[in-house]
């Protein structure tokens, strides 16, 4: 089943997490945002993980630059470290630019995370952590189909500051990334969906 993502913040894990997210009253004052713990370490060749510069964003890896299944199983890894990028500083020129423009799924979440930016929303943990990418059937060499298993840290996030604070719940989820190749550009995401 098909189901568009309208998030604030990283409330795309809730929306792509069937009930994810419960809503309970603040603890404290509010959180500033930080990142998750680091990516487990992968164990395949084919689809390595992205490590973080110095300044925490996300360095696309060779591989996935390449026209090849191994190459869009490598970006998406690395459109996820974006994504946790995204959330994490705010900052979503990155996200925005590894988009396809007609991939209405990433839109929203660029959009939802610039509104909580806005109202002073914030995240703190929540990070996917890509376990599996695999290649799906129905796509084509340019436009693959890949499903991510994803491991979902727990974590919070608030739409603005004074809303209720969402909590994300643990766990592994399955998303299915339409990706499209554009020359020289190389891979976007032109859809996500649950799986």
């Amino acid at each position: 089943m098909r189901r568009a993502v309208s998030v604030a913040m990283m409330a795309a894990v809730c929306a792509m997490t069937l009930g994810a997210c419960s809503h309970d009253e603040p603890a404290g004052p509010r959180t500033p945002l930080t990142s998750g713990p680091a990516d487990p370490p992968s164990s395949s060749a084919t689809s390595p993980s992205t490590t973080p510069p110095s300044n925490g964003a996300p360095t696309m890896p060779a591989l996935a630059k390449k026209e090849t299944t191994a190459g869009a199983k490598a970006f998406v890894r690395y459109y996820i470290e974006v994504l946790n990028d995204a959330t994490r500083t705010q900052m979503t020129a990155r996200l925005a630019a590894k988009s396809a423009s007609d991939c209405r799924v990433c839109h929203n979440i660029i959009s939802s995370i610039r509104r909580a930016q806005a109202h002073h929303g914030y995240q703190k943990g929540g990070i996917w952590h890509p376990v599996t990418v695999y290649l799906a059937p129905g796509g084509t060499h340019t436009s693959p189909q890949l499903l991510a298993e994803i491991q979902v840290s727990p974590g919070v996030w608030r739409a603005y500051a004074r809303s209720k604070l969402h909590r994300i719940k643990a766990q592994k989820v399955h998303d299915q990334f339409r990706l499209t190749w554009l020359a020289p550009g190389g891979w976007l995401v032109k859809d996500i969906t649950e799986s």
